[in-house]
């Protein structure tokens, strides 16, 4: 009985840590979905270093179930092709987006047009057929949501520009093509596994500085993007 009693006050523990803080919560499916297996420690890392944003110290894996719902914010990476979505993942994905949900995609190919960009880009636009992708223009509130950025990054710069699929007011799904996540990997000895081309450390801090706005984004939306703050961004910029 104890420890039925304990293992109700874990679970409801846990559940409320999820709703306190910010989960670094990846997407599973059938292909190479984790290449960077420990990245996602240095972004939590880097986060709760240089923002006030709480952060749950483990990743969570996840699949298109329902489960997905309680994550708001879902990372998804790949270097090969994206397997099709089945009608009932498309419904689940629709329902996550439309309730607020937002999913942050990554290339982590090294190639310029990829199997996994072009069959990602595919699969969800089924999720929103009525939806086109659209450029993201660098005036978007997603840079200038924490840190106020000029352009794009990455460990290699194929594209300099972010992709979306915009719902309402807010971009539900957010792509960059550039291998975001290849620049936070490190070796056991703490050193990063790869080199940023062609910029090098300083191409990887205005890719780490991207990340922390696409999360800060995830969570305040277009509050940056107001109207009351243009003049003090404005004046950032110049």
């Amino acid at each position: 009985m104890r420890r039925l009693l304990f293992l109700i006050f874990m679970l409801s523990f846990l559940e409320a840590s999820y709703r306190d803080a910010f989960v670094f919560t990846q997407l599973r499916y059938s292909g190479e979905w984790d290449p960077f297996p420990d990245m996602w420690g240095e972004v939590i890392s880097y986060l709760t270093t240089t923002t006030s944003i709480k952060a749950y110290p483990q990743r969570k894996i996840v699949t298109i179930n329902e489960e997905i719902f309680n994550f708001p914010f879902v990372w998804v990476l790949g270097k090969s092709a994206f397997p099709p979505l089945s009608g009932q993942e498309i419904k689940i994905l629709r329902t996550f987006f439309e309730r607020g949900g937002m999913m942050f995609i990554d290339d982590s190919s090294d190639v310029v047009d990829s199997r996994f960009r072009q069959s990602v880009k595919e699969e969800l636009a089924k999720v929103f057929p009525e939806r086109a992708w659209r450029e993201i223009p660098i005036s978007h509130a997603i840079f200038r949501s924490f840190y106020l950025l000029r352009g794009v990054s990455g460990r290699r710069i194929w594209r300099n520009h972010l992709e979306g699929i915009l719902h309402g007011e807010k971009y539900v799904v957010v792509f960059s093509a550039n291998d975001i996540s290849g620049t936070w990997s490190k070796d056991r000895f703490g050193n990063y596994l790869y080199e940023c081309i062609p910029h090098r450390e300083r191409q990887r801090w205005e890719a780490q500085k991207l990340v922390i706005n696409v999360i800060m984004y995830s969570l305040t939306g277009t509050y940056k993007g107001d109207a009351v703050h243009q003049p003090f961004i404005e004046r950032k910029l110049q």
